[in-house]
């Protein structure tokens, strides 16, 4: 019954409050033919519901309008990031170091979009697609076994004693945190 919904119970718990047997012992009249017909309510719900949805749904899909604004909206942000990474580069730095680490940091994140842009543009498509998903395969099973050598690396050296147990516990959260961050 709690499968059959808020309302088929309350109507068959309803029903089911009304007394067996009337003041002078005969039997209430039809409450056996209404027990029966909330229940016979209740499941053909079920059944329906359950039969018909699926089909319903499948051909639904199909009329629902489609927003081409999202596939045009991703070549958008990817030129609008491109435009706010070449005025950052543009900006001028005091510090000659921290111009370089800039100048490596935006231009890779430059080269990211830029290679995002040039596949939203390409019209290859499908393949365009499977080829950035390999590609993000790739670069996260390179990512974990990368993981993999620091963390042996970092217990090698604690186990050899070449660095203190606090500095081994802070690098061992640090690639703790980007391992999670690939998941």
């Amino acid at each position: 019954m709690a499968l059959a919904g808020v309302k088929g119970s309350v109507t068959l718990a309803g029903i089911l409050t009304l007394p067996v047997v009337l003041a002078d012992g005969s039997p209430f009249p039809g409450r056996e033919l209404l027990i029966f017909l909330s229940m016979a309510v209740i499941l053909m719900s079920l059944v329906v519901a359950a039969i018909g949805l699926p089909f319903m749904t499948r051909y639904l899909a199909d009329d629902l309008p489609h927003d081409t604004g999202k596939d045009d909206i991703g070549a958008v942000m990817t030129e609008v990031a491109i435009n706010r990474l070449n005025a950052l580069l543009d900006e001028p730095v005091e510090d000659p170091s921290e111009q370089a680490l800039r100048a490596d940091a935006g231009n890779m994140l430059l080269e990211t979009y830029q290679r995002r842009l040039h596949y939203n543009d390409n019209d290859e498509g499908q393949d365009v697609g499977l080829e950035l998903a390999k590609r993000a395969r790739l670069e996260k099973y390179m990512q974990r076994e990368v993981i993999i050598a620091q963390r042996q690396e970092l217990f090698r050296l604690r186990r050899a004693h070449n660095i203190s147990d606090i500095t081994f516990y802070e690098v061992l959260r640090e690639i703790d945190l980007k391992e999670e961050s690939l998941r």
